[in-house]
This record gives structure tokens, sequence and C-alpha cells, in this order.
């Protein structure tokens, strides 16, 4: 996936692999790589890469010039052992998983990160993920995570996620950015794990 420190993140393979979806993606994918921004993902993925010190998390959210600031007493809120669901809404997309996993690691390394497959294109990340298909809900893979997430928890695994299952945004009729509805996923794995949530 890597070739020494630029990651293989692109849009061409949306396009198929028929040889019309080939020319597609070979004419189009620069500029909807520089449209959605992955030009600048690959920069500083190189910049996180180069960093020596603290984990992949510490290093992007250093490399991007982002803090997570927590008290003590919030931080104490997380148990140290023992299965455990972290639950939070998505308003800042990938950021918020890097976030949610910096913070949960200051109390317990057994972490797990249940989101987007698409992550996995980082290579310092996919231990820490358990991936979902987020924009096919049927998908096979989803039921995958479903099942390593309870045997996961079952073994006193710290599980975060976000139940929308999708980054927050603005609803016009509302005049607000938010969640979409949250899914029973999470309830469903906290009743059947005993996991606190």
């Amino acid at each position: 996936m890597l070739a020494t420190d630029e990651l293989s993140l692109s849009v061409r393979p949306l396009f198929g692999d028929g040889p019309g979806g080939r020319a597609l993606g070979s004419a189009l994918a620069p500029s909807l790589d520089r449209v959605l921004g992955l030009n600048q993902i690959r920069g500083v993925y190189r910049d996180v890469i180069s960093r020596c010190e603290g984990s992949f998390c510490q290093r992007a959210l250093e490399s991007l010039h982002v803090s997570a600031d927590v008290t003590p007493a919030d931080l104490h809120r997380i148990p140290s052992t023992g299965a455990v669901i972290l639950a939070s809404n998505h308003p800042l997309g990938g950021l918020d998983g890097l976030i949610l996993l910096e913070i949960a690691r200051r109390v317990r390394s057994d972490v797990r990160l249940l989101a987007n497959r698409m992550l996995n294109a980082f290579p310092e990340l996919a231990p820490d993920l358990l991936p979902v298909e987020v924009f096919a809900p049927g998908d096979p893979a989803n039921m995958l995570a479903l099942r390593q997430s309870i045997r996961f928890l079952r073994a006193g695994g710290c599980l975060a996620t976000f139940p929308a299952g999708e980054v927050s945004r603005l609803r016009f009729r509302d005049g607000e950015v938010s969640d979409g509805p949250w899914s029973h996923s999470v309830a469903m794995l906290a009743r059947s794990t005993g996991a606190a949530v």
C-alpha cells in the first residue's frame, strides 16, 4: 500500500477496472484528488510519518496543530479495565477518531475504533480499527466487524464508536450541524456484552 512515505489514497478505484472506467479514472482522478483534498492528506501523512515521538494519533494531531484537552476528572470517567464502549458524536470526520483514540489511550491501551474501512489506507492506524463499510449498510464486512466487536468487548476491551455512522452535517431545516440518527447497534453491543457505555 505504501511506497516509502507515500500514501496510496485515490478516487481512481471508484471508476472500476474496465477499460472505460480506467480511462475515465485516469482523466478525472487527479482533479478529483485535488478537489477532495487528497493531495493535502498525503502531505500531512508525510509529515506525520517523519515525526519520531508518540503514537500515530499523537503525531497526526500534532501535525494538524490540534490538541485534545481533557480534565483529569473527565479522564477518570473512562474505566481503566473491563468492557466499555465510548460513544461519541462525529462533527469533524477523521479528526474525531484520532482524538477519541488518543484520549482513550491516556487511560488504557486496549482501545479499538469501529470506523470506516477507508481508514485502513493508513497502515499505522489499521491495527486500531474494526473496519465497517459505512456506505453499504448490508455489506458482509459490517457483520464481521460486529462479531469482532462482540468478541473484543467480551474479552474486556474498550471500543470507541460513532453511532451515527457518518460525519455530522448541516441540517438546513434545523439550521444546525448535527449527527444523523444514532444506530441502535451500540445499545445492542452493550446489552449483549455487559459493556459499560
